[in-house]
């Protein structure tokens, strides 16, 4: 251990950016949010076993360098159907279930980890773990439950002290109870990791490397440059070579591009008035959708004003109550044309 633990969560929180993760759809309060450090689903990413996540994106969220991520229908639905797997396990095993009324509970050893648990059950000890599982994950579980989850679990019996986990999983549909055993080993390379990650990274304020050309690896870039406070430059050669290869790149998408748009007009053909077609390891559906619904609401102002509904000060007013406007960024663009004249214009 390097220095006192809560001295350092007291001068890091204080260097986090709460406007940005306050914003987020979770719910908890801000010192709430204060206690919660490095979590179970931050253990996954840091030991490169998450399909979601890296240590690029755990020091990001942490730091609030990038706006918390919209909740998906995914995660949505896996919220609303947590209720139904708990009492799927209930029901199946005959044991009762209690919901931790902790947001989140710290390791004894190492307070920077911060573990929320989904139910426990007290007789026999058990840490149960809710998952929905879509079919496109689906063979992850072939084996039993994955490794990020595995690694999960492990982190929220250390700090719930809990000999056990059952996950409970709704995959494609179907009912399952996974057991993972409390395995030493692993609970202690989770320590070394998390540990070092904080020293190395969280402590310091040092950045980890992303994947070149991921998106976080782009969240990254915006947050190291936020502002323009430069020209534009001439081209060295290596920006050259650079920009040489992405005009190839384009034009190998474009490609790859028109063979797409060929194959789903092939396949919509295919399928016809059936719905679809399902494949070994794929699934091809047309699905029926309704119309869009389009309102013209600077129509529908005139309107209101025109008969006397409203005042137009007043929609101005509520227009402005719910109007929010997104965090400032920077777009790039690539325009892969020959400047006119031998010159290139600023815009």
């Amino acid at each position: 251990m390097s220095g006192n633990w809560h001295d350092q969560i007291a001068e890091i929180n204080e260097k986090r950016n709460w406007s940005v993760i306050l914003s987020g759809e979770s719910g908890l309060s801000h010192e709430q949010h204060r206690a919660r450090l490095l979590g179970a689903s931050d253990v996954e990413a840091i030991l490169c076993v998450s399909p979601y996540r890296g240590p690029l994106d755990v020091y990001l969220d942490f730091f609030g360098l990038r706006p918390p991520r919209p909740a998906t229908d995914r995660m949505r639905r896996g919220l609303a159907l947590e209720p139904y797997v708990a009492r799927c396990y209930a029901e199946q095993t005959g044991r009762v279930l209690y919901k931790p009324v902790s947001h989140s509970q710290p390791h004894p050893e190492l307070p920077i980890l911060t573990v929320h648990a989904d139910r426990i059950v007290r007789d026999p000890p058990v840490n149960v773990q809710l998952k929905v599982v879509g079919w496109t994950m689906e063979p992850q579980w072939s084996a039993g439950a994955p490794a990020y989850v595995v690694a999960q679990v492990h982190a929220e019996m250390m700090a719930w002290a809990l000999p056990v986990t059952d996950v409970a999983a709704d995959i494609n549909e179907r009912f399952q109870i996974h057991t993972v055993e409390f395995d030493p080993e692993i609970a202690t390379i989770i320590l070394e990791q998390v540990e070092k990650f904080w020293n190395e990274h969280i402590w310091p304020m040092r950045m980890p490397e992303g994947e070149p050309g991921s998106k976080t690896a782009r969240d990254a870039l915006l947050a190291r440059y936020p502002k323009i406070i430069g020209k534009i430059e001439r081209a060295t050669p290596e920006v050259q070579t650079l920009a040489d290869r992405l005009r190839h790149a384009n034009e190998e998408l474009w490609r790859m591009q028109a063979a797409v748009d060929y194959c789903t007009a092939e396949f919509m053909d295919m399928i016809g008035e059936a719905k679809g077609f399902k494949g070994l390891d794929w699934k091809a559906q047309w699905f029926a959708q309704k119309g869009r619904t389009k309102i013209d609401w600077r129509g529908l102002q005139r309107a209101l004003v025109e008969r006397g509904l409203v005042k137009g000060a007043v929609i101005e007013e509520l227009v402005k109550e719910h109007t929010t406007v997104g965090a400032p960024g920077r777009q790039f663009r690539f325009d892969d044309r020959q400047a006119k004249n031998g010159e290139e214009a600023d815009e």
